[in-house]
């Protein structure tokens, strides 16, 4: 029973601490892309949808918007989400080096990674705690 204990318990710390590592990854990924961006008013004015190969359906978000006085058009944006259609304005961050350059910033999927880590490490615990409590009533 020991040895099945561990053999959960670990891997679910471990996944659990992959994902608390990844999600502080792109939080600060993201941070220290918003310190060097400005944000700026776009028009979303093209949603492409596609197939992948696992049978899901995928989307691609172009937007247009201003910077710096020049109009930049159908840029890709790296989010979609079922809120967005063509011709509503979303905030996103411009790269200022690299003007072509736009991101939509949500921190969900951050959220989401480390709503799922922590579930992930407290199962761990409770797979953990479970064992020690019943050698110890085992031993009485």
């Amino acid at each position: 029973m020991e040895r099945l204990v561990k053999m959960t318990a670990i891997p679910l710390f471990l996944i659990g601490s992959l994902l608390i590592y990844v999600s502080i990854s792109i939080f600060n990924s993201t941070n220290d892309f918003k310190k060097t961006a400005v944000p700026v008013t776009a028009v979303i004015s093209n949603i492409s949808t596609y197939s992948r190969n696992d049978g899901e359906i995928g989307h691609n978000v172009f937007v247009d918007y201003k910077y710096a006085d020049k109009i930049y058009e159908h840029v890709y944006i790296n989010a979609y989400n079922s809120n967005m259609f063509v011709g509503k304005k979303i905030n996103i961050y411009v790269n200022t080096a690299f003007p072509s350059e736009a991101k939509y910033v949500s921190y969900l999927s951050v959220f989401f990674l480390a709503g799922m880590a922590v579930i992930l490490l407290l199962a761990g615990l409770g797979v953990a705690f479970m064992d020690s409590g019943s050698r110890k009533s085992k031993e009485m």
